[in-house]
């Protein structure tokens, strides 16, 4: 009874290491200061992310998520209080204290309307909160500032994210007063949250097959002592099993937590040490026991005891007291793995029965315990390993109880066998006198069911097969070929082989690939063929010719048997039977009945190789068909060659496939695509892709090709003069050893577009011209989908341009609703900033510079104006002469226009200075610039049919012109209506009311800098924290326009 529990235990364990052998692989994602962003093309629903990196980091801050909104990005780059830490990691690591609290942060840009996404936390130490886009989700314990605030609890969550969301915040705030280790040791998980519940229900399972295991077990040897108490070892073990499994339910992921409200986070860490403790305990008992008096009992009582001696505190004091036993077990464990390796080796020394057993066990479980124990210091971070070791001990306790238990029944066991044996003498001599005349009728009815059953397969693979299985039942022939002639009956070839228990492939591979000359120089094979008769030899005397030789070594032949197939008076092919091991008796009467079994057979094995022949055309044919469909499904050249790839690796043994296209422009070859094997580095590749080869007459294999239009297959290069190839030809053929070349022109209407090369590194073997003849229908297939490929990526750059140039004339969403329509509706604005700049003494300046230098002088301001359109959401209108318009508001509506074209004015009004100086102190003249602004209405479309041009319109227009001409050279000069926008903001000079051309007296105002109070420098050209948070929320301004 026990020995089957031992062997249903052991069937268990080698399931449980085959489902805790697969697990979900993850994708590292690495964050860059803080900032993660995730491109669609390396996003995937059916991967799992890890969110590792550089997160941000703040000491003893409790950052809140409207303090991160607030900051911008340079901002938040300067803040002295922002660090940045590598996650997953402790943060005592980086010498932080392990006690006290901190604040994490990653913002992550996700790819656009992903679905059903979710986060899964890892065990955060000790105490947490997490926020996700600035709402609070989760607290696990309490979150505080100090030991009397906090309340630790560690375990893995999953949070569901909303959909379609593009941004992802995660704020964590961690505090840590109670745990030796701090913050994130894990890495945050984000992936489909049904991947990631699954992921998680199967660690939980795993967690509870390792329970279920472990108690079963626990049980077993404790029932086994109950019924054989001359062992305690076997009571001391079972504990250990039950008590190591009760301990897994309370580690790593403490999902139990989860499903039982009634359980706290301290009273599992408590059942947790309980259970670490009592497992020591037992296991230094258990092997006590084992080893008898090779262990000290000295050394037995200090370990046992001392261990027992942890436990008490677990339930006296508080957790932060308590934890400190860690530091106990850490000392004693190291010492106790080190003596029971010495009592090992006393008793391997001594001869002990089992005791290597437990050596190889020991060693397994010792390995994860020190893991474990590297895990406690925090040198590493792994999961508790110690029930896998613990797995592996168990497997080889299983040996030595199944070995002692084996060698008490050996004695009985014997006692048994000799009656058996008298009993079976009897019944053999019964069996012996019936078996005769049995055999002669089963004979008869196995021919004629064999014959039947043979004539109504019609797979030749099937008839072969039965056939040699026949042949090797009835008369003990090991193995068996079949061959066939070619199609042009030159040749004999090896069709198939057969043999009980299988043929090796290396044989299998080297003989069907032998051709025997239907000659002389056939051999004995050819002979029987030629002939039509048996040929018999059980012995060798001397092999003459070659081809039987090489067959005889290949396949190591001690006797065989050839028997000639003949269908309509006409030779279809041979039957080769050997023996390879023992000679192949077989009587006059035995080779006859062979003989006429294969006559029988002749024509079924005739017709059904026809028909395979067939049915490999019509596979062909839809292969192709099927082939052509998916193809040209795709406009993509990379996949469509690939997938061709792929498909001509099934049909052919090649590893090298360079795909090149004509360049009719300047007609040459370019490369477009390659595969290569894994052997070749990566350093030679792009050589290939760089090279472009003029078609010149009569030089290279590809001119052959592309002039002939057909295929070029030179089966040996040992056979071509170096002269014939070209410098191309030569360094392909010297960089992948090749020994044959083969291309093929992809021709349309008859006229070539480009070749493919098809060979194998070290060479390719030869091909048959069914082969050949495939891979050029596959070819002609693959020809239009490259064409059709090559033609849509050209009419996709053609479209790319054109729509670049649209969008470098008009903003993207009148661009769009242009192309959409065919038309762009005028606008009204109400409230639009308009911004003009206007150099003073361009001419005069103009005239003493050449024309080239007066264009690079425009360019560099202009283009350094054109910057600050987008950087500050401005609409780059036109540009006159020296004149330069924008406009803020347009074409999307915002409310901070104004502030946008100051900010633009500033950072303008701060460049042409600084030029300005530098012009002057090398002696050039440079000119000066005047800016106006104003606020205001305005109407803006496009105008013109073939040369487009988006305009505004409306008196604000012209007031921001007289803004401009009204205003001081090297001063920005504003509005009456864009100062109360402003006003708040910055400082400004009251001119009091101007007159401007054509518009009467206006209230104008220079704008000097930003107030100091929003100003990050002393000179008022950059906006401070304070600034932005007023640019975030412009209506608690209280704006007015007049």
């Amino acid at each position: 009874m026990m020995q089957i529990l031992n062997k249903i235990l052991m069937l268990f364990l080698f399931f449980f290491f085959f489902v805790t052998c697969g697990d979900t692989q993850t994708k590292v994602l690495t964050a860059d200061r803080g900032e993660l962003k995730i491109s669609p093309t390396e996003f995937s629903q059916e991967t799992i992310y890890s969110l590792n990196g550089e997160w941000d980091f703040y000491w003893k801050e409790i950052v809140l998520p409207e303090n991160l909104h607030s900051i911008s990005k340079d901002s938040k780059e300067t803040d002295p209080k922002r660090q940045i830490i590598l996650l997953p990691s402790d943060w005592s690591k980086s010498g932080y204290p392990s006690k006290g609290y901190a604040s994490f942060h990653l913002h992550i840009n996700l790819p656009e309307n992903q679905k059903n996404l979710a986060l899964s936390l890892p065990p955060i130490y000790s105490a947490s909160k997490i926020y996700i886009n600035g709402s609070p989700i989760l607290e696990l314990g309490k979150f505080g500032l100090n030991e009397e605030t906090s309340q630790p609890e560690i375990h893995k969550t999953i949070i569901l994210l909303k959909d379609k969301e593009e941004v992802l915040d995660i704020l964590i705030q961690v505090s840590n007063f109670h745990h030796l280790k701090a913050g994130l040791l894990s890495p945050i998980l984000l992936g489909n949250r049904d991947t990631l519940t699954r992921t998680n229900n199967k660690m939980i399972g795993l967690d509870l097959i390792q329970f279920g295991a472990l108690c079963m077990i626990g049980i077993n040897y404790i029932i086994f002592f109950i019924f054989r108490r001359d062992n305690r070892a076997t009571l001391y073990f079972g504990l250990l099993c039950l008590f190591m499994g009760m301990r897994t339910l309370t580690i790593n992921d403490r999902w139990i937590l989860d499903y039982f409200s009634g359980l706290n986070f301290l009273s599992l860490v408590r059942m947790e040490f309980f259970f670490s403790f009592l497992s020591c305990y037992f296991f230094i008992l258990f092997t006590s026991s084992f080893f008898g008096d090779l262990f000290s009992e000295r050394l037995k009582n200090f370990f046992s005891y001392s261990f027992l001696a942890c436990i008490p505190p677990i339930f006296l004091f508080q957790f932060e007291r308590y934890i400190y036993t860690v530091y106990i077990a850490e000392v004693l464990i190291p010492l106790a793995v080190l003596y029971i390796y010495y009592v090992i080796y006393s008793g391997i020394k001594k001869r002990k029965i089992g005791a290597k057993y437990f050596a190889i066990g020991y060693f397994f479980f010792s390995i994860v315990v020190a893991l474990g124990i590297l895990k406690l210091i925090g040198i590493i971070n792994l999961p508790f390993l110690g029930n896998y070791g613990l797995f592996v001990f168990l497997f080889f306790q299983l040996l030595i109880l199944s070995k002692k238990s084996a060698r008490e029944m050996i004695s009985s066991t014997k006692i048994g066998k000799k009656l058996k044996i008298h009993k079976l003498q009897l019944e053999k001599e019964v069996k012996e006198r019936t078996l005769d005349l049995q055999n002669a009728k089963k004979k008869l009815e196995s021919i004629n069911h064999f014959t039947h059953l043979i004539n109504s397969l019609s797979d030749l693979n099937e008839i072969f097969n039965r056939i040699s299985n026949y042949f090797n039942e009835n008369f003990n022939i090991e193995e068996s070929w079949l061959f066939i002639p070619d199609e042009r009956n030159k040749f004999l070839i090896p069709r198939m082989g057969f043999r009980k228990g299988g043929i090796s492939e290396d044989q299998m591979e080297k003989l069907l690939s032998k051709k025997l000359p239907l000659n002389a120089s056939g051999g004995s094979i050819v002979k029987a063929f030629q002939r039509k008769k048996n040929l018999f030899m059980n012995r060798w005397k001397e092999i003459k010719n070659n081809t039987d030789r090489e067959i005889v070594e290949l396949l190591s032949i001690n006797s065989f048997l050839i028997i000639p197939l003949e269908s309509k008076n006409l030779p279809t092919g041979v039957l080769l039977f050997l023996n390879r091991d023992n000679k192949l008796v077989l009587s006059r009467k035995e080779i006859d009945e062979i003989s006429r079994l294969c006559s029988q057979i002749s024509g079924v094995i005739d017709t059904a190789h026809l028909l395979q022949q067939v049915n490999r055309i019509n596979g062909e044919i839809d292969y192709l068909n099927h082939f052509s469909k998916l193809i040209n499904a795709s406009n993509n050249l990379d996949e469509i060659f690939q997938f061709a790839v792929e498909k001509l690796k099934d049909k052919v043994n090649a590893n090298i496939f360079l795909l090149q296209l004509i360049d009719r422009k300047t007609n040459e070859l370019y490369y477009r695509c390659g595969s290569f094997p894994e052997q070749i580095t990566d350093k030679s590749i792009p050589e290939y892709f760089s090279r472009r080869l003029p078609i010149e007459e009569g030089v290279g294999s590809y001119f052959v090709t592309i002039s002939r239009r057909k295929t070029l297959y030179i089966k040996d290069l040992s056979k071509t003069s170096p002269e014939d190839f070209s410098p191309f030809d030569t360094k392909l053929i010297q960089d992948f050893h090749l020994t044959s070349v083969f291309q093929l022109p992809l021709l349309i209407r008859n006229d070539v577009i480009g070749i493919i090369h098809i060979n194998q590194l070290g060479g390719i073997e030869t091909l048959s011209k069914p082969e050949i003849k495939f891979i050029e229908s596959f070819c002609e297939q693959l020809a239009l989908a490259v064409n059709n490929s090559v033609l849509f990526e050209e009419t996709e750059k053609e479209r790319q341009q054109a729509e670049k140039l649209l969008l470098n004339i008009l903003p993207k969403d009148v661009a769009l609703e242009l192309k959409t329509k065919g038309y762009a509706e005028p606008v009204n604005f109400e409230s639009v900033s308009v911004l003009f700049t206007d150099f003073k003494g361009f001419t005069s300046i103009a005239e003493q510079l050449s024309p080239k230098k007066l264009v690079e002088e425009l360019d560099q301001c202009f283009s350094y104006f054109d910057a600050l359109m987008e950087r500050f959401n401005l609409e780059k209108l036109k540009t006159i002469g020296d004149s330069y318009m924008c406009a803020g508001g347009i074409p999307k509506v915002n409310s901070t226009h104004a502030i946008d074209c100051i900010l633009a004015a500033l950072e303008i009004q701060s460049m042409m200075n600084q030029m300005k100086e530098i012009k002057e102190s090398t002696g050039t003249p440079y000119w000066e610039l005047r800016l106006g602004i104003h606020s205001g209405p305005i109407v803006a479309g496009v105008i013109g049919e073939k040369k487009f041009a988006y305009d505004v319109w409306g008196d604000t227009v012209n007031t921001a012109s007289r803004m401009e001409s009204s205003g001081t050279p090297g001063r920005i000069n504003i509005s009456g209506s864009t100062y109360n926008l402003v006003k708040r903001l910055f400082e400004c000079e009251h001119r009091g009311k101007i007159q401007a051309k054509n518009k009467g007296e206006i209230d104008m105002y220079y704008v000097n800098r930003i107030l100091p109070e929003f100003s990050s420098d002393e000179r008022g050209k950059k906006p401070n924290a304070d600034f932005w948070k007023m640019y975030a929320n412009p209506d608690s301004m209280n704006f007015t326009v007049s």
